[in-house]
């Protein structure tokens, strides 16, 4: 049984070309109801059955002929003539279903099955401890009330006076570029055919992270990333640039990246830029898909002799990471044109405040990898690595190489080969 389903699962993960899972157009397939079922063979399922009995619960009605998206109708059909053709028996299904249902739902279980995850996360994440029992709890009712959750902890540790000097930073780099199960699936259900709302928090405030949502044009940042190391009320500004200021421009550079770029001002999939332009463009950000190709990964030797980062999995986040910390920077000499030179920082007053602008930017980056971890995340992540996201970025940057005297000789600048597109 385990095997049957295991193997059902790494036939489905190469049935869709890595380039079209990085391409928003690629995923974008229109097509009815009848459509669907039209390519899905001679099979019992029912389209529009599955789709009646998903929004039943929301009221919403379905039509015969309704309008969808299919990411990946190469997938379905290959899929469907795989099953059809005998490769795959209903039982395996059947067995790779539940599996994935018990799977995402076995903490919850029982003690011998969270001992399991310990496990598995031991390898991978290379966590010591299991976590408490508390600390679950308290995560289990974050996740399913999130914004009840957050109330007290934006109140305390958000107050108004941090986000009225926070509003400064947006701002800066604004004028610098160019001048669970069941409700989350209810609240998302009733907005079919209904316009997106451009307003609405799609994560919790508690939440570290910050998103960006091509489909609705929109970036947002909890307030759990609007605290040190990232943001600090009343801190030198060269640190909260080089922390909250680069995460702020990295989201706002994915509304230009290879993904973001394929949607217009109000979130439509469109193809906005002229021809010159898109040329343009993918000729630019070819040069950071081959910088972050040629990085080797030495920890993964004995795993994989001489791995390299994958420039084009990565790419829209190398992008990002590249274009927001050097809007970051443009708006840091914004401010301090406004405001004057900082002074230096007690303890640390070997460096200077451009200096400590991307010592910052290095810190928020600054861990450890298990080798299973690492292996997971240069195999499956749409981002490199901690240490390679830094030397990207800072070897692209003219600024850094001026701020710590860096010649084209050294590795840490690439000199008249920099890459740059934002």
């Amino acid at each position: 049984m385990c095997r049957g389903a295991s193997k059902f699962e790494e036939s489905k993960g190469i049935l869709t070309p890595d380039e079209d899972r990085q391409n928003y157009t690629a995923l974008y397939n229109k097509m009815t109801i009848p459509e669907l079922q039209a390519i899905s063979g001679n099979t019992q399922l029912d389209w529009k059955t599955i789709f009646d009995a998903l929004f039943a619960t929301v009221n919403v009605e379905i039509a015969a002929d309704e309008s969808l998206v299919v990411q990946a109708p190469e997938y379905i059909e290959k899929f469907f003539n795989t099953f059809a053709g005998g490769a795959i028996s209903s039982r395996t299904v059947a067995n790779y279903l539940s599996w994935r249902y018990v799977y995402g739902h076995a903490e919850l279980t029982s003690q011998a099955m969270r001992d399991l995850f310990f496990q598995f996360d031991q390898v991978v994440a290379g966590i010591t401890e299991p976590q408490e029992r508390w600390l679950t709890c308290s995560n289990l009712v974050n996740n399913v009330l999130g914004f009840a959750v957050s109330g007290p902890y934006v109140s305390q540790y958000f107050p108004p006076a941090a986000k009225e000097e926070l509003t400064a930073v947006p701002a800066a780099l604004f004028q610098n570029i160019y001048s669970y199960d069941s409700w989350s699936w209810n609240d998302m259900a009733k907005t079919l055919h209904v316009p997106t709302n451009r307003d609405l928090w799609i994560t919790q405030p508690s939440i570290v992270n910050a998103f960006f949502y091509p489909s609705m044009n929109s970036i947002t940042f909890p307030a759990g990333i609007l605290q040190p190391p990232f943001f600090q009320s009343n801190s030198l500004q060269s640190l909260n640039y080089g922390g909250i200021g680069v995460v702020i421009g990295h989201e706002m550079t994915h509304g230009f990246d290879n993904n973001g770029r394929q949607f217009d001002e109000l979130g439509n999939l469109i193809n906005w830029w002229t021809p010159a332009t898109g040329d343009a463009f993918v000729e630019k950000a070819q040069c950071f898909i081959n910088q972050y190709t040629n990085y080797l990964v030495p920890e993964l030797d004995s795993v994989i002799p001489e791995a390299h980062l994958d420039g084009l999995q990565t790419l829209g986040e190398n992008l990002a990471d590249n274009g927001g910390m050097r809007q970051a920077w443009n708006a840091y000499l914004r401010y301090k044109e406004a405001n004057g030179a900082e002074p230096v920082l007690p303890g640390l007053q070997q460096f200077t405040p451009e200096q400590l602008f991307f010592i910052n930017f290095g810190n928020l980056w600054c861990g450890h990898y298990t080798q299973a971890g690492l292996l997971n995340i240069v195999l499956n992540d749409e981002h490199s690595p901690g240490k390679y996201r830094v030397w990207g970025s800072c070897s692209n940057s003219e600024p850094f190489a001026e701020a710590f005297g860096c010649t084209p000789e050294d590795d840490m600048f690439n000199g008249e080969n920099l890459c740059q597109i934002w």
